[in-house]
Formats: C-alpha cells, sequence, structure tokens
C-alpha cells in the first residue's frame, strides 16, 4: 500500500517535503526552508548556529524523513523547495532540474559566512540530473513546468506506486 506523507508545506507557501512510501522504496519530493518559520526566529542581525538548530524549530524537515529514502526528488532551485543540500544524510542521491545550473548556484553559496554556506551539499552527496519525460530507476518522471524558476519539474511517478495520488498531492499545494 502507498503512504504518502505531507512533511511539510501543507497549508503555507514552500517549505515542501512529501514522503512517498511503497513496499520496498521510499521517496522524497523536495525538502525545502519553512520561511514562515525561519522569519520568525532570525534576521540579518540574528543567524542560525547551523543545521540542527533549523531541524529542531521545524525550518527544514526532521532527519527522520530521509531515513531509508531511495532519492531525493527536487522540482526546482527556489529555496522552499531546494532547502539545505547540506543537511542531508551522507551517500544521499539528489535528484536535480540541473546540474550545470545548480553548479552555478552553488558556487554563489559555498563561501558564504552565514546560513546559505548550507545550501550546497557535502562531497559525498550523488548528484543527479534527471532526464525530463524518460521515467528512471526508481519510476519516477521529471515533466517541464513554466515556473519563475528555470528549470522546474512536475514529479510524477508510477508504478509500483499509484499515480494519480502522487500527482494530485504535489498539484494540492495552496498558493
Amino acid at each position: 500500500m502507498v503512504s504518502i506523507k505531507v512533511i511539510q508545506g501543507y497549508g503555507e507557501i514552500g517549505g515542501n517535503c512529501i514522503r512517498i512510501d511503497d513496499k520496498d522504496i521510499s521517496i522524497l519530493f523536495d525538502q525545502g526552508m519553512r520561511f514562515s518559520v525561519f522569519n520568525r526566529y532570525y534576521s540579518q542581525r540574528v543567524q542560525p548556529k547551523g543545521i540542527p538548530e533549523l531541524r529542531q524549530l521545524g525550518v527544514i524537515p526532521p532527519i527522520e524523513a530521509y531515513q531509508d529514502i531511495a532519492a531525493i526528488y527536487i522540482s526546482h532551485f527556489h529555496l522552499d523547495h531546494l532547502g539545505l543540500l547540506a543537511g542531508i544524510p551522507v551517500r544521499t542521491t539528489v535528484n536535480l532540474p540541473s546540474i550545470e545550473l545548480f553548479h552555478v548556484i552553488e558556487r554563489w553559496y559555498r563561501l558564504s559566512p552565514n546560513w546559505f554556506a548550507y545550501i550546497p551539499p557535502r562531497y559525498t552527496t550523488a548528484l543527479q540530473e534527471v532526464t525530463p519525460l524518460k521515467e528512471d530507476e526508481n519510476n519516477v518522471m521529471a515533466i517541464p513546468v513554466e515556473h519563475s524558476s528555470y528549470p522546474a519539474m512536475h514529479i510524477y511517478t508510477s508504478a509500483p506506486m499509484q499515480p494519480y495520488c502522487i500527482q494530485a498531492t504535489y498539484e494540492s499545494r495552496p498558493y
């Protein structure tokens, strides 16, 4: 039976993180920052101490969301979807809309003196570029969509998971 869990982002703009479990596979769609929570605690003068603090406050997904996942799929590069890749478990595969564009973004942030330095992943993170309209080894397909952050993808999954459930969940975010 398929289990779909909205980890965060329901009822707010951004901060998206959805976990899909089915039999022997678990996948995470997006792992964004919740700026509605971030802005309650931080400002230009008050910065987070690190990833554990952001996780404890609920700004980024809890570590349990990543347990036994096959991969993370990022729909686009806004931080409320991309999140802080330095906070994911070691040896996690992250599927991105564009590796080339991600490396541009990574260079912007890697040497930052504040929390932006947590955006790039650790060196042990495997980065993969999704191939639009082609199903991958996890039965996931990225479908290009128009969005203010190029490139952007809807993430669709098929057998053995139930595709209508995944698509409906992903489409149901209130804007």
